[in-house]
């Protein structure tokens, strides 16, 4: 059972001796099956959706101040909120570490009818920052960002012997959270994120790390940098560099068949990350990936997972078509080369196209990100039911329904016709939502097919240059205008069928 009910309110302090405060909307509970949460391990039965209340002040709340009955809006939301989906206990200890508990407010009508399923989802992770950051005043929150980025330090360790060559960067100071990066030098190594209560045994605790590694013979590097490929580097002449050129990745396909059962199992390997993608014959199966310190032990796990499988009576399945096959991302890594098409692969190679902290990316964006999830559910539901090819025909028409004409939103783009949808009541927000969702829709179609119609590649070229033309106007074109000219190029030489 979730330790928080609905219409608690919770209390934190802030940067600058400012206090906030959160309110529960509501402590939900999935339907997830056991086997579900065995088979995922990132799904979890219970969470909470949380509201940022408007107190923001140098003294402590009481539970009698009006404010905290008022929920924070923005302009491009009804609710400030965070959703955490990784579930309750996570959430107690989030909560309990940053907040105190100072009592319970009952919900109206209106907050008791609202779903976490109506909320964009974010994790709890830097809650107290996310809070200062939306309640503070604009001057002293950037005035009070400048002096946090001034006192972030960001050091790079390196141990080296005659059999290893291995680094540790840590970035820590300034605020409450500590990053660091370790693995074998030449490797993307492996991640921590952690958060404190104080900024001080934030620091603490990286002066701990660091000691801990020197002990073990790392020493201070300032030749230390990552490559294009997100590769930890040392800038010494010996350093080992990424290929410079595309690599062509490993591919085999295999199926079994017996009086029971009929199955296949692919798997593709590139570099340090291999892919294993299974199910029943005929079906677009689970994908999965993995990910290797360097090339050669990639390599050896995946000729020992070929010869297991050989092992159990597989046989090569030389009638296993690739382009007709549909391709999705593992949820545990999100977006990924060998998740995705291999014509759209082929194609849209600069990592713009992987990128998902790029705003103007196609799947960079909140809008984005939702298109390319909401187009993963509806594919694999219309291969279930048999309606793929017509889910494809009438997905342009879906968009022009659903955003187009919602907005407003012709086939001109002219300066005055984008002033103009510009203008209107929520004008700027309606316009790049509807055509950010409408280029990444479809590039997500060629991701996850291989394929795109005439009309969508159309109505995706003019929101592309629609959205263009709306930064131009706003000031933002700078911002925007290099992503822009790659993905009109790219997907203007890419053949519609």
């Amino acid at each position: 059972m979730s330790k928080f009910v609905n219409g608690d309110i919770l209390t934190a302090k802030l940067p600058l001796g400012y206090y906030g405060a959160i309110r529960i909307l509501k402590a939900w509970t999935n339907d997830y099956t056991q086997a579900f949460l065995k088979a995922n391990k990132w799904a979890r039965q219970e969470g909470y959706l949380i509201a940022f209340t408007q107190y923001f002040d140098k003294e402590k709340p009481l539970l009698s101040d009006p404010r905290l009955k008022q929920v924070h809006t923005t302009p491009t939301s009804d609710w400030r909120y965070i959703y955490n989906y990784c579930g309750y206990e996570y959430s107690d200890k989030m909560l309990e570490k940053y907040f105190t508990y100072l009592g319970n407010l009952p919900l109206d009508e209106s907050e008791q009818k609202l779903h976490h399923d109506d909320f964009y989802e974010q994790n709890a992770t830097g809650i107290t920052s996310i809070l200062f950051e939306t309640l503070a005043p604009p001057e002293e929150r950037d005035a009070y960002n400048l002096e946090c980025e001034a006192k972030v330090k960001r050091e790079a360790y390196r141990y080296l012997d005659d059999e290893s060559d291995n680094f540790f960067w840590i970035q820590y100071g300034g605020s409450m959270e500590l990053t660091y990066l370790t693995g074998k030098t030449g490797t993307r190594g492996r991640g921590e994120f952690e958060e404190f209560i104080t900024e001080e045994a934030c620091v603490e605790e990286a002066q701990k790390l660091i000691a801990a590694k020197i002990k073990e013979g790392y020493v201070l590097a300032d030749n230390y940098y990552q490559d294009d490929r997100g590769k930890n580097q040392f800038d010494d002449g010996n350093q080992i560099k990424s290929r410079q050129k595309e690599t062509v990745s490993i591919h085999q396909v295999f199926r079994y068949t017996d009086e029971k059962s009929d199955k296949f199992w692919r798997i593709e390997y590139l570099d340090d990350t291999l892919v294993v993608n299974y199910g029943k014959t005929g079906s677009i199966g689970k994908y999965q990936i993995k990910e290797f310190d360097d090339e050669e032990e990639c390599e050896k796990e995946a000729k020992k997972l070929i010869a297991s499988k050989l092992k159990k009576g597989y046989k090569p399945y030389l009638e296993f078509d690739i382009n007709k096959h549909l391709y999705f991302d593992d949820p545990e890594i999100w977006l990924h080369r060998l998740t995705s098409h291999p014509k759209f692969r082929e194609h849209f190679t600069d990592d713009l196209y992987y990128d998902c902290t790029n705003e103007f990316a196609p799947f960079g964006s909140d809008e984005g990100d939702g298109a390319l999830n909401e187009l993963d559910e509806h594919i694999r539901r219309a291969v279930k039911k048999g309606e793929l090819i017509s889910f494809i025909s009438g997905l342009a028409g879906w968009i022009k329904a659903d955003f187009w004409d919602e907005c407003g939103l012709t086939d001109d783009i002219s300066h005055e016709a984008v002033k103009a949808a510009l203008k209107t009541e929520n004008g700027e927000m309606d316009l790049i939502n509807s055509d950010m969702t409408t280029y990444s829709t479809a590039f997500a179609l060629i991701k996850i097919i291989g394929r795109i119609d005439a009309e969508l590649k159309r109505m995706a070229l003019i929101s592309l240059k629609r959205i263009g033309i709306a930064f131009e106007i706003t000031g933002q074109c700078d911002l925007f205008s290099e992503t822009q000219t790659k993905m009109i190029r790219d997907l203007e030489e890419f053949t519609a069928t």
